[in-house]
């Protein structure tokens, strides 16, 4: 029983005096960028973000916001980035991967947005660019 007291305490101070592993491993590997873009028209494929030359968008999340009854897509090359979002009036809806990517896009590849009614409209969306 006494050699517990003992092997206890020994493991105590190990813990104390070893470092985590973790303490070498920077926490900022990358730069979050936001990115936005508003209208009170309608919109077709505009641009929003253009990431560096030689660089890629992953994409964590956007949020979509409108006055009125509205479609808003957010695209890349054409193809949908995010399922279009439709509202039936005014709203707001956000999506997030929960800090993880939801998109990754291929290199010097624009994100655009295209909206379906002349209304007030905008776009939020967040990520980080890579090489």
């Amino acid at each position: 029983m006494r050699w517990m007291r003992y092997l206890t305490g020994a493991l105590v101070a190990l813990a104390l005096l070893i470092p985590g592993a973790s303490a070498d491993i920077s926490p900022d590997l990358y730069d979050t960028l936001t990115k936005t873009a508003t209208t009170t028209t309608t919109v077709t494929e505009s641009v929003f973000w253009t990431p560096a030359t030689g660089f890629r968008i992953i994409l964590q999340g956007c949020a979509l916001s409108t006055d009125a009854a509205n479609r808003i897509s957010v695209l890349s090359a054409s193809a949908h980035v995010i399922p279009p979002q439709e509202f039936q009036s005014y709203g707001s809806v956000v999506i997030e991967g929960g800090g993880t990517a939801i998109w990754a896009g291929t290199t010097n590849a624009t994100l655009t947005w295209t909206t379906t009614t002349k209304t007030a409209a905008s776009i939020m969306c967040w990520g980080y660019e890579i090489k």
